[in-house]
């Protein structure tokens, strides 16, 4: 599917936008992008699990972060058992 005109000016713009960007605005709006994603992973669990403990939310994030390899053992052992 070709890119439409307004989506090429978008790109466009958002291109020029980036590149007047220091690169330390760069870096804090790389964390602050990362930081919402995170926030938003986390909620959706929650909302699919309601009843889970924040600890369980953080670990069920973790593992979707590792995904597909298994939580590394140091990792695994620091967050403890699933079951609470």
């Amino acid at each position: 599917m070709a890119k439409s005109k307004i989506t090429n000016e978008i790109q466009a713009l958002q291109t020029d936008m980036v590149e007047a960007m220091s690169g330390e605005q760069r870096i804090l709006t790389a964390i602050q992008m990362s930081e919402l994603v995170h926030a938003l992973a986390k909620e959706g669990i929650r909302h699919a699990h309601p009843a889970w403990s924040e600890r369980r939310v953080f670990r069920e994030f973790m593992k979707i972060a590792f995904s597909p390899e298994p939580l590394p053992a140091w990792l695994d052992e620091k967050l403890g058992p699933e079951t609470e």
